[in-house]
């Protein structure tokens, strides 16, 4: 009995030994930056204005972090606005993915104090980067949100780009432009959001 231990000891240990190759060594996975971590896991999924008063909104950047990990970033910017999810100041709640503007602004025609719609949507769909990895969690949320009913009349919310009609790639014999038909290159979009 104590040689078939040993015999046995000595096949498994051959077996992991010989089992390894040299490119076969794992390696931990390297984290990700948190730009990185935004593009995959993150949406701006919707922009929108928050009465706090009959004179004065703030603005709300609802920006989901659809991955079990959470992004440590409490504030971002955008067009020169400080927003937080810190819970103080202006922002309700902490870490709920809803960034409000540190700054207040006062309502005027366009976003009028409304005291049955306190929050207005300002976007009708969300943004994501062409890296975003969460479309199955994104398209659940999408789907029970129900703040784009509250939008405003005169929203502003446009994708800007570079139009240009180029010649067709002649990347295979099945997709040559045998008569010159021209393609749509599409570059350097931009967004604006109608806050």
């Amino acid at each position: 009995m104590k040689y078939l231990f040993s015999l046995a000891f000595v096949l498994s240990a051959a077996f992991f030994i010989t089992s390894c190759k040299e490119d076969a060594v794992l390696e931990a996975p390297q984290p990700v930056g948190y730009e990185q971590f935004f593009k995959q896991n993150m949406a701006i999924f919707d922009a929108r204005v928050r009465s706090i008063n009959e004179n004065n909104y703030v603005r709300e950047l609802y920006l989901p972090n659809f991955a079990a990990q959470a992004w440590e970033k409490n504030g971002v910017g955008y067009e020169d606005v400080l927003f937080r999810d810190n819970g103080e100041g202006n922002d309700l709640v902490a870490k709920d993915g809803i960034y409000t503007s540190v700054e207040t602004f006062a309502h005027d025609a366009r976003f009028p104090y409304n005291a049955a719609k306190p929050i207005i949507s300002v976007m009708e769909r969300p943004i994501v980067s062409e890296e975003f990895v969460q479309h199955e969690a994104l398209n659940q949320l999408e789907k029970s949100y129900n703040l784009r009913n509250n939008q405003i009349q005169d929203r502003i919310f446009e994708i800007t780009c570079k139009v240009e009609i180029v010649p067709c790639p002649n990347t295979s014999w099945y997709n040559t432009s045998i008569f010159g038909e021209p393609c749509v290159k599409i570059s350097d979009c931009s967004v604006t959001i109608g806050f």
